[in-house]
């Protein structure tokens, strides 16, 4: 079952699913989680913001009872050698914790216990998610996120990092590496995981339209120069400094708070008439690392998207070309019909969530210089780690042209207004503190 649940992803293809194949797994595998419920309609929803999970509308009806339409949503960590094809080991455990800490989210219908068929059913939302607005503004070019959503969106951003404050505690370090949400970092960076599995030394990047390609190998070693800003750093070095910093070398404390630690777009509602913003699919809520509780949600709100992560960005031409010892990219992010919201949501989650955070790790006497690379190399992570680039740009269809020269900018923090705000605040808290 496993392995079918991770045939039917997007996942390392970009690509769907064929959706009849799709609902008959997943009707299987809610079968599996609650054996004594009466399953009927599935229907998956495909969007390309489930690019490692399946969800579907469900009707279901638990011991008798009445049948309920509700939502269902598995989260899937396909492509790698890890034995949990789940991702994370008991990562729907504690889908009430988020809540009892303060944080606006979802609370789900049913609760499978089973290990082998983790599976949360939640109430049938109807309103949008943020990453359905975001989409339908790329796809018609124009910002279709109204101002009062943005509204919702400050609120919830001010109630989830008050919630974070609130529940941060020092521990060992030891605790950091076995948290869940570090299925989508150190777990995707070791050698047996997606780096390895998805990009061998052989894989083939498109990199033009005309089909200009370099492989991985040679993209490894090759220095950057990204709208006419050149970088220091190399895949290699990024990917050999990301293992380090993330897997909490040689550090003996380091801030946890409780936190969803996936709260990308596709997991927001934005509920008007309610008037709020609720969070959903905690597959990674937990303690979890201060410092990496919001890199997800900064990520991929504020950045990934104008890359082509999830669609098309029509940001226009990007142009690569390369001499023996660089390559060189023109890539317009500016162009992007929702750069100016996604640099002010992305300054919303600096100034409320991470620098918080980042503060009291330094009042607790933690290496906040430690903290600052591990907040880079994430941020790199999620680019390069999400969804196979290579496979990705082969779909030729606008996607993914972004995402090589993004892991090189986040890694330096430079290249972009928003990386260039988030640098200059955490740096001000690291003069302060040797001053």
């Amino acid at each position: 079952m496993k392995s079918e649940l991770v045939s039917i992803t997007i996942g390392s293809e970009g690509r769907e699913a064929d959706p009849a194949r799709k609902a008959v797994v997943f009707k299987d595998y809610i079968r599996g989680a609650f054996p004594d419920a009466v399953v009927g309609k599935v229907v998956p929803i495909s969007t390309p913001a489930s690019l490692n999970s399946v969800c579907a509308y469900v009707d279901i009806a638990f011991k008798r009872g009445e049948n309920i339409p509700a939502f269902a949503k598995v989260h899937v960590e396909s492509d790698t050698k890890s034995p949990i094809a789940l991702g994370a080991e008991d990562e729907y455990s504690q889908a009430n914790l988020l809540t009892e800490n303060g944080w606006p989210v979802l609370v789900p219908l049913a609760v499978s216990d089973s290990k082998d068929y983790p599976l949360l059913i939640y109430p049938r939302v109807e309103a949008k998610t943020l990453f359905d607005l975001f989409e339908e503004s790329y796809n018609q070019e124009r910002n279709l996120v109204p101002s009062d959503g943005m509204d919702l969106l400050a609120g919830l951003n001010e109630q989830v990092g008050d919630a974070m404050v609130k529940s941060a505690r020092l521990v060992d370090s030891k605790e950091a590496i076995k948290s869940p949400i570090q299925t989508l970092f150190a777990e995707r960076l070791k050698r047996t995981g997606r780096i390895g599995s998805w990009y061998k030394p052989n894989t083939r990047f498109v990199l033009t339209e005309a089909g200009d390609t370099m492989n991985w190998q040679d993209l490894l070693n090759i220095k950057w120069v990204i709208n006419g800003n050149s970088y220091d750093l190399t895949l290699s070095k990024i990917i050999e400094n990301a293992r380090r910093y993330l897997s909490f070398d040689k550090e003996q404390k380091t801030l946890m708070c409780v936190s969803h630690g996936d709260d990308h777009a596709g997991n927001i509602f934005m509920d008007e008439k309610a008037g709020k913003a609720i969070i959903f699919d905690p597959a990674f809520a937990g303690w979890n690392p201060a410092i990496l509780s919001n890199v997800k949600a900064l990520a991929h709100n504020c950045i990934l998207p104008m890359g082509g992560m999830y669609y098309d960005p029509k940001i226009g031409r990007v142009s690569y070309s390369k001499s023996e010892n660089a390559i060189y990219v023109n890539i317009p992010f500016n162009n992007s019909v929702l750069y100016k919201l996604h640099e002010t949501l992305g300054k919303q989650i600096i100034d409320v969530r991470i620098l918080p955070l980042f503060q009291k790790s330094k009042q607790e006497g933690i290496n906040i210089k430690s903290e600052y690379e591990r907040i880079k190399y994430a941020l790199a992570a999620c680019a390069l780690l999400t969804i196979n680039i290579a496979q990705l740009l082969k779909q030729n269809d606008g996607r993914g042209q972004g995402l090589l020269p993004l892991t090189i900018m986040l890694s330096e923090l430079k290249g972009l207004p928003i990386l260039e705000y988030l640098k200059r605040r955490l740096t001000q808290e690291l003069e302060s503190s040797f001053s």
